[in-house]
């Protein structure tokens, strides 16, 4: 048996990043640190801290018409 001692992240897959880093911000005081553009995956993601853990909001970039 194994023990959990820590969650880097969790990850929330949104389809409006800013919409959804805004609600973050306004319901749980969360503020984005780090974004970028993944552009192998073709997402973008923003870190939230929360304690020594994070949400990583995702949202899907350059996918339209797929």
């Amino acid at each position: 048996m194994f023990t959990i001692k820590k969650i880097d992240h969790v990850a929330v897959c949104v389809s409006d990043i800013d919409a959804a880093a805004a609600k973050y911000k306004e319901v749980f005081g969360l503020v984005g640190t780090q974004r970028e553009n993944v552009a192998s995956q073709k997402t973008e993601a923003i870190l939230l801290p929360i304690g020594e853990s994070n949400i990583e909001l995702i949202s899907p970039r350059g996918n339209e018409g797929s």
